[in-house]
């Protein structure tokens, strides 16, 4: 990690053509520089607040689903075949139910917890 806070790295698929997408697990690509390294830049993945969730709408693309959740769009994607968040006509995913299904599943994590 940089001074500045910028995580530098390199890992598999990762191409030093700006504009390319490249597969992170840990960290979201903000762009992708030729370096005398082979680096990019990368920064920490957002988590989302409490603020987030309020003013989110009521209906949600994946996308903003993801960054609510905190999940990758795979993930999302298997949530919404698997049922457990409900969709309107349009495919968007009504919040409250994305929020039920988190609540819901940090139950299940730590069930036996006294």
């Amino acid at each position: 990690m940089r001074s500045d806070g910028i995580i530098t790295g390199t890992g598999r698929g990762t191409s030093p053509h700006i504009g390319e997408v490249a597969e992170w697990t840990m960290a979201t690509v903000l762009k992708t520089a030729p370096s005398e390294c082979g680096e990019m830049l990368v920064s920490p993945p957002r988590t989302a607040t409490g603020v987030n969730w309020a003013f989110a709408p009521d209906w949600l693309t994946i996308e903003e689903a993801c960054f609510l959740g905190g999940h990758d769009r795979g993930f999302m994607l298997q949530l919404i075949e698997g049922g457990g968040v409900d969709l309107d006509d349009d495919g968007l995913i009504e919040k409250r139910s994305l929020w039920e299904w988190q609540e819901t599943s940090a139950e299940l994590a730590h069930w036996d917890e006294p």
